[in-house]
């Protein structure tokens, strides 16, 4: 039982960290998806605020509700780790 509770607790965690596809955009069609992503969820009245250059917020009216939308720009530096 206590292995099983192990092997459990692990597949949590993975699915939760680095249980992830990501799909390739093709280069040079990054523009497209992320308009199509705004057309398909009907963000086009909208405001905006620019917190600082790597974040884009908006806040848009559709056609249910106010929308928070953030668009942030995160590097990701390869953590150094130690194995034993």
């Amino acid at each position: 039982m206590n292995i099983i509770l192990h092997i459990y607790c692990f597949l949590i965690l993975f699915v939760l960290s680095e249980g992830k596809i990501w799909n390739r955009i093709p280069i040079n069609r990054t523009k497209e998806r992320i308009y199509a992503f705004i057309m398909d969820r009907h963000l086009d009245n909208c405001f905006e605020f620019y917190e600082n250059p790597s974040l884009l917020r908006l806040k848009c009216l559709t056609e249910k509700s106010l929308e928070d939308v953030t668009i942030t720009i995160t590097i990701n530096a390869k953590k150094q780790s130690l194995y034993i």
